[in-house]
């Protein structure tokens, strides 16, 4: 959880994931939602890390447009390992009411993939 490029790349639509410093990444991703897509360029700062098992980040997008948080937090259930995802983004600007309601919607399905993506890649 602590690999901040293998955190990024496990978001659905990510095309890429450049660590900058120590907190700070970049990161492309393409959102898709029916016929609309649009590639969004974020800053993400890493809020917290706590012993390998949180993670969480404040992402921007580079126009300000899009802000909000991601956190991720492993935790033992059983014999198992429980994936929790948080992910509260609110769109900004003219369309903002639409993009908002897409982004609700498609949020059940995009953490559903992330969980995979952490899963196989673990």
């Amino acid at each position: 959880m602590n690999d901040v490029e293998r955190v990024g790349r496990c978001l659905p639509g990510c095309q890429e994931v450049k660590v900058l410093t120590e907190n700070k990444s970049y990161w492309r991703v393409k959102v898709t939602m029916g016929i609309v897509s649009r590639v969004i360029e974020t800053e993400a700062v890493k809020a917290s890390d706590f012993e390998k098992k949180i993670i969480s980040f404040h992402i921007r997008s580079k126009n300000g447009d899009l802000e909000g948080d991601l956190k991720a937090a492993l935790s033992p259930v059983e014999e198992k390992t429980k994936l929790d995802l948080d992910f509260d983004v609110k769109a900004a600007g003219s369309f903002s009411w639409i993009i908002n309601q897409i982004v609700g919607r498609q949020s059940d399905k995009m953490a559903e993939q992330f969980v995979k993506c952490v899963e196989s890649s673990a």
